[in-house]
């Protein structure tokens, strides 16, 4: 990168994250009363397209490609400028498709799904542009799907204008609340306080059987409760996970899998779920505790079966009967003020649940608080160098995702799609609700294909949890249902970041790799159904039927763990019968192994 480009990307990842710390402390309201929260979203949005075009700037790039990333910058720029300005004037309220309006739209369109190719890649580009197709040429189509008619200058107006679209929800509750998270998740890795998570995860497992398989578990469920991100932990923590299995005796295949499997589970453990469950509170109305508070016990019984996994996993393999032993040093006393933000983010949601946002900025500024007291002014600071670019990246990815997914709310709203998904979902439901399950996950699966945790979560909350509802189903169980499934669409070929990621660090094959994600997690797709069925284990219920549906989850665990354990028995019986068979055959009378 260039020291322009470096400057540039610099100043604009820093503003990414500030700009929603201040928005969020705003005292007095001073900040609320110059500029609005349409205002604010485009403010962001024209920083995360500055962040990723001044970024590629390279030295050893040609002139062309400088060339038209420099007129990208600029362009993101001017029409952030505009945007701002209409959205501060009475003309936000009157949207005509003017000459004027349809070049800024088209051209926000353009330079927003660039920096998504930049950020996600092109899949998820496709998906957009399918969208996109769909939300004008359905008004053509007839039958169930026909929509309103609706002109292409219009169409492309209201694709910013239209109060969803690239300037939608989607991209306003990201920049309000989930990136205040991601910055959180991102300060806690820069005072190292994953360092510690690992430290727990080792100490917390080190005396049992396949204690590097556990420990990979734990810790990379750890970091990914805050991480936002599968593949980005699976790059954290796969780093020494991976190496520390395949000493255990895994292959590298297996290694790779149980990293991405692990990573992936950390999206749905409490408190944070990779910011999903902030969203979730805002879909379904609920408070954020109670969120967190349900996916609990679903989280801790995938735990407890992926520890089971593992075990039998270290059965396996010749290495197993030895742990590799811990030599770094325990816990200190120094290590437990890395629990100052998490407490500071309970407390502020216990006393103040209305201000989520707020228990991200107390996390964020107790984390610095932690650094500063635990590894000194000096080492502080100069862990902080790389914020900007880590920031920057993390952000500005997110926020351009959010605004492509806007699209994405606009299209069902303007077509009916969404309302007419449900009713199929309800249609095949009432005569089926396994089949109508399967047919939700495996569109969650799809549509969760190359997302983060929570861009994913926006789609399947709309266009699937609806249909689920209307059969009946409780509110939080369907989200969390749609929630999982799109989730586990990191590890379930064929895009599988998760593992892609996974298997560059192990060196393993793409597939061979997957393979091995899914025979170990296997719990995590299973997990959303039980849900479903079993209520109860998000405390939904009296506390009776709580307590049936947990006996049950729990006799069924069992009973499948005595299941899958009867070819191990057989096979190591049929083992014990080989020695004695040919110990009694050596004692044999007559019986020489000398060779004649």
């Amino acid at each position: 990168m260039s020291a322009t480009g470096r400057a540039i990307a610099g100043l604009a990842g820093i503003l990414l994250l500030v700009l929603p710390v201040l928005w969020q402390l705003d005292p007095g309201r001073v900040i609320s009363s110059w500029i609005n929260l349409e205002q604010f979203a485009t403010a962001e949005l024209t920083l995360a397209l500055l962040y990723l075009f001044s970024s590629r700037f390279g030295a050893g790039q040609s002139r062309a490609r400088n060339a038209v990333l420099l007129v990208a910058s600029a362009a993101a720029v001017v029409i952030g400028v505009l945007l701002v300005r209409h959205y501060g004037s009475a003309m936000a309220h009157f949207i005509l498709p003017t000459t004027g309006n349809i070049a800024l739209s088209l051209a926000l369109a353009v330079l927003t799904l660039t920096a998504c190719w930049m950020a996600s890649g092109k899949h998820f580009v496709i998906l957009i542009g399918l969208f996109l197709t769909l939300g004008y040429t359905a008004q053509f189509i007839g039958g169930a799907i026909a929509a309103p008619p609706i002109s292409a200058e219009r169409y492309a107006v209201y694709l910013t204008f239209g109060g969803e679209g690239f300037l939608g929800n989607a991209l306003r509750v990201i920049s309000q609340i989930v990136v205040v998270f991601i910055g959180f998740g991102v300060v806690a890795n820069l005072i190292g306080a994953t360092g510690v998570i690992e430290k727990i995860a080792m100490l917390a497992t080190r005396k049992s059987r396949g204690a590097a398989i556990k420990v990979a578990v734990l810790s990379s469920a750890l970091f990914g409760t805050i991480s936002g991100s599968a593949t980005s932990n699976v790059m954290t923590s796969g780093t020494f996970s991976i190496t520390s299995m395949r000493r255990l005796g895994l292959t590298s295949a297996q290694a790779g899998g149980v990293e991405a499997v692990a990573s992936t589970l950390g999206q749905v453990i409490p408190p944070i779920m990779g910011a999903a469950a902030f969203l979730m509170a805002d879909f379904t109305g609920l408070s954020y505790l109670t969120i967190a508070a349900a996916a609990t016990l679903p989280a801790i019984f995938c735990v407890l079966v992926l520890f089971l996994n593992a075990d039998r996993m270290a059965r396996s393999v010749k290495a197993a009967e030895t742990a590799p032993e811990y030599t770094g040093h325990g816990l200190t006393r120094r290590d437990l003020l890395y629990l100052l933000p998490v407490v500071g983010i309970f407390a502020t949601l216990v006393m103040r649940p209305d201000k989520v946002g707020m228990a991200g900025v107390v996390g964020m500024g107790l984390c610095i608080v932690a650094g500063l007291l635990r590894n000194g002014v000096a080492e502080t600071l100069d862990s902080f160098r790389a914020l900007p670019a880590r920031s920057g990246r993390a952000i500005a990815n997110l926020v351009v995702t959010a605004s492509a997914l806007g699209c994405i709310i606009a299209v069902l709203a303007i077509t009916g799609f969404d309302v007419l998904l449900s009713m199929k979902i309800g249609q095949l439901g009432e005569a089926n609700l396994f089949l109508s399950l399967l047919l939700c996950a495996l569109a969650a699966v799809i549509l969760g294909t190359g997302m983060a945790t929570s861009g994913v979560y926006i789609v399947v909350a709309i266009m699937l949890a609806p249909g689920l509802v209307n059969l009946g189903i409780p509110v939080l169980a369907a989200h969390m249902f749609v929630f999982y499934f799109a989730v586990i669409s990191m590890i379930t070929p064929p895009v599988a970041f998760a593992v892609l990621a996974a298997s560059g660090l192990s060196g393993a094959g793409f597939y061979r790799t997957a393979f091995a994600a899914l025979r170990f997690g296997w719990i995590l797709f299973v997990m959303p159904f039980l849900i479903v069925y079993f209520p109860g284990l998000l405390l939904l219920g009296t506390t009776v039927e709580i307590l049936q549906d947990l006996v049950t989850v729990v006799a069924i665990g069992i009973a499948i763990s005595l299941f899958s354990s009867v070819p191990g028995l057989l096979s190591r019986a049929r083992h014990r019968n080989d020695l004695v068979s040919q110990t009694d055959i050596a004692r044999a009378p007559g019986h020489s192994d000398e060779v004649g």
